[in-house]
């Protein structure tokens, strides 16, 4: 039907049973299509993005081998059972998993790693959950992604303790993402406590939205390479490790919405000088009045080219100055909670 198409987004069309085949389609997006179970052998198609298709099984997918970019948002009771080893050439993954899905990946006995794969999204369930009986599949799974260098780790409600077991495999891993992950205590596994390491190799670690989260990785300290840190809203994280003197390369700092942080470790203050960009934000009084004028911190502080400290406060009354200058002038606003005025 179209031979020179190269792009082609469906939406919605609940009745449609079949895809038109195109010789030379490289970008296909398919999403609310609930009675589509099959896609065309696109020989060309490098990017795949396949939302809420309830009968678009993932396993249907393994004849699109040209693949360099897959995004499944699965639908409720989707089949995303497949094979990784089909597509050699894939080199950004994203998967998001519903709560009715138990049984995300799968790889075949021998797979080795994905050579080409830099790009990680996980969302959703059973990621992280490894029973007896699939412990093995689990470990080869993770093997498998030994070559990527981003990880997005986005509401995955089963993981509670560091995934340490998970990542060790991950040797080239520059940025890791964790958000949203509301049952993550941040401890090691039952079986072992003490070991909560992270890839000497991360660059860029965030850790946002994880209200349960006590404790941060035990070798954080030695993450050498670790340019930027954020954590942001971990009401349960009472203090940093210590031995933060170790992060020799960090230069962004940024701690938002951690309310019981009241002190940094020493390792961490002979890295204050070194920063370039310091964020304190909606965090302890105690911590913040240490770092302004007057505070032990202050000097430490006094060479950061750019930093900003700011009381929880503060905070509201900038976004409510915000606000006014959005406000119409003729004489109707809001209210604070949330009703019209004149």
């Amino acid at each position: 039907m179209f031979p020179e198409l190269e792009i082609l987004k469906i939406t919605c069309c609940g009745k449609l049973a079949s895809v038109p085949y195109c010789p030379v389609l490289k970008k296909l997006e398919i999403k609310e299509c609930q009675k589509l179970s099959r896609v065309p052998d696109y020989p060309v198609l490098k990017e795949l993005k396949i939302d809420g298709c309830c009968s678009l099984a993932m396993s249907s997918l393994t004849h699109l081998t040209e693949l360099c970019e897959l995004r499944y948002l699965a639908g409720d009771y989707s089949c995303v059972n497949m094979s990784l080893g089909s597509w050699s050439s894939l080199v950004k993954l994203d998967v998001t998993l519903s709560t009715n899905v138990v049984t995300p990946l799968e790889i075949d006995k021998n797979q080795g790693p994905l050579e080409n794969l830099r790009s990680l999204d996980l969302s959703g369930l059973s990621f992280f959950t490894a029973t007896l009986s699939s412990s093995q599949m689990h470990a080869r799974l993770w093997k498998c992604f030994t070559f990527i260098e981003e990880l997005r780790i986005y509401g995955c409600h089963d993981l509670v303790h560091w995934p340490t077991e998970e990542l060790m495999s991950l040797t080239h891993l520059r940025y890791l993402d964790i958000d949203s992950c509301d049952k993550l205590e941040g401890k090691g596994s039952s079986s072992n406590l003490e070991i909560t390491k992270f890839p000497e190799s991360i660059e860029k670690l965030y850790i946002q939205d994880c209200p349960r989260l006590v404790a941060l990785p035990s070798n954080l300290g030695n993450l050498a390479r670790l340019k930027r840190l954020d954590l942001d809203k971990c009401n349960g994280l009472k203090r940093l490790p210590v031995g933060m003197d170790g992060l020799t390369s960090l230069e962004e700092l940024r701690i938002e919405g951690c309310r019981k942080i009241n002190k940094f470790p020493q390792g961490l203050l002979q890295r204050l000088a070194t920063l370039k960009s310091l964020r304190i934000q909606g965090c302890c009084p105690v911590l913040q009045r240490q770092c302004r004028e007057g505070g032990d911190y202050f000097k430490l502080l006094s060479s950061i080219p750019h930093k900003s400290i700011q009381t929880a406060v503060e905070e509201s009354m900038s976004q409510m100055k915000n606000l006014t200058k959005v406000l119409p002038k003729d004489g109707f606003g809001l209210d604070i909670d949330g009703n019209e005025s004149g």
